[in-house]
């Protein structure tokens, strides 16, 4: 009697662990699960733009230059106000540059990173129509998928491929789950 229960409790521990393990094996091969998939560009003008105003969510450095502040906004780009009256500055605009973590003011210039690219802004121009911007690709080499993600947490990603260009926006889709990322 012993021996059977013996038996019968090594069979269903078996059957458990093939059962398991064939549950993960779809995951292997080529099932989908729902996620984020990139959407890329190598187009400045969609990767940088002036924009009305949008909510702080993940706020780094401030900088004050002459009568205006600039936050940095993680992955976003760059809050501009107007902060003549430094004790209610207004906000006038968002600088969109995808990719951005970084900025920093010198003598009239913002320097901003664009995932692996530097941009620089001429600050003497930001109250014209259109702001002066330089470009220079590839200056760091340090750009990695912490820079470009979706933006949700807890969630399944493509693994942004930064040879096809910047990953502009994310779109909600099935993906492979072989080529998932999870943050």
């Amino acid at each position: 009697m012993f021996r059977a229960l013996k038996i019968i409790l090594t069979l269903v521990l078996c059957a458990f662990i093939l059962s398991a393990s064939d549950c993960y094996s779809d995951y292997e091969n080529d099932s989908k699960v729902w996620g984020y998939k990139p959407v890329y560009t190598n187009d400045l003008q969609e990767v940088f733009n002036v924009l009305p105003q949008q909510p702080l969510r993940r706020p780094g450095k401030i900088y004050v230059y002459q009568n205006k502040l600039f936050i940095n906004e993680k992955n976003s780009g760059i809050h501009v106000y107007d902060n003549i009256n430094p004790e209610s500055p207004q906000y006038l605009y968002f600088v969109s540059i995808y990719g951005n973590n970084d900025i920093s003011i010198k003598n009239g210039i913002l320097y901003a990173d664009q995932g692996p690219n530097l941009l620089t802004l001429d600050l003497n121009s930001i109250n014209a129509d259109s702001l002066r911007v330089s470009k220079q690709d590839g200056i760091f080499h340090t750009y990695g998928y912490s820079e470009a993600l979706p933006p949700a947490e807890d969630v399944y990603y493509q693994c942004p491929d930064f040879d096809l260009g910047f990953v502009k926006s994310w779109e909600l889709d099935s993906i492979y789950y072989r080529y998932a990322c999870h943050n």
